[in-house]
């Protein structure tokens, strides 16, 4: 075996770390760090130069590319905290199908 290739166990557990999410978990927690820490560091530039009483057009936009990327990144957070089933016991509704005598779901 050349020093170029992955050992199949290697790959097995990269898939199996893949298909359990928690990389895109991570990944989202890392991109959530970084937007509070360039919200944090650009605080001060953004009071001074774009919460001025004269605004243009540029504001609405700005107010909503900034403030929604955070709002995504902490419902993205939470969503993996919340539970998906209420104390009353409801859950969501999922169609079940059946192909080759096996549940599937939709």
């Amino acid at each position: 075996m050349s020093s170029s290739q992955i050992p199949p166990a290697a790959l097995q557990e990269i898939f199996s770390e893949l298909s359990s999410g928690r990389i895109a978990i991570s990944a989202g927690y890392a991109a959530a760090t970084l937007t509070l820490y360039d919200l944090l560091l650009t605080l001060s530039s953004e009071a001074t130069k774009m919460w001025q009483p004269k605004k243009t057009l540029v504001f609405p936009l700005f107010l909503t590319l900034r403030y929604a990327t955070i709002l995504y990144q902490i419902t993205f957070s939470m969503s993996f905290f919340l539970p998906f089933t209420s104390s009353k016991g409801y859950k969501p509704p999922v169609d079940v199908i059946q192909i080759s005598g096996t549940n599937s779901t939709l």
